[in-house]
């Protein structure tokens, strides 16, 4: 990351002041929840700040931001929308062995990251990029210098090595 000057500096803290109330109003009326939506837009000016140096000069600040913020919220519903429906799937009895929630989910982790850790080392950091670091395909390709399909390749296999490494946990229970 480049250091920025202090120009840069109150060049943004300008853009923040004059747009965070419209952004998280914004993201308030598709969440409906006070600190989802002041999560997504502290994670959009984060973002902006780490490329800040970087976006052309005749950029629409506030459609950039607009954009940005709607595209977290999707995101952050696509990611809530496949964890509830993979719960839902899931049958509450087969979880009668477990004392508490948290030794299931503690279990399920050390599977889950002892697997990622043996995943190839292209496939693993593009991985961990996309799901632990909310990276899109493209950042993670620009960082790589690989392609956008090969990133969603690498995503594509890493979960089905995952989902069928993980499949003897579940059947476990049954």
């Amino acid at each position: 990351m480049i250091k920025p000057d202090k120009k840069t500096e109150t060049e943004f803290q300008l853009i923040y002041r004059d747009h965070y109330a419209q952004l998280y109003l914004h993201a308030l009326k598709m969440l409906k929840d006070n600190e989802e939506a002041k999560d997504i837009v502290h994670e959009v000016f984060t973002r902006l700040w780490l490329k800040f140096t970087q976006l052309p000069e005749n950029i629409n600040i506030k459609s950039y931001l607009l954009v940005a913020v709607r595209n977290a919220v999707l995101d952050r519903f696509s990611k809530d929308t496949v964890r509830r429906k993979y719960l839902s799937q899931l049958d509450p009895s087969d979880f009668l062995y477990f004392n508490d929630q948290a030794e299931i989910e503690t279990e399920l982790m050390g599977i889950i990251e002892n697997e990622i850790a043996q995943l190839p080392e292209q496939m693993r950091i593009v991985f961990m990029q996309s799901r632990f670091h909310d990276k899109s395909n493209s950042q993670i390709a620009d960082e790589l210098n690989i392609s956008i399909n090969t990133v969603k390749t690498h995503i594509s296999r890493a979960i089905k090595r995952l989902k069928l490494k993980t499949q003897h946990f579940f059947s476990l229970f049954i």
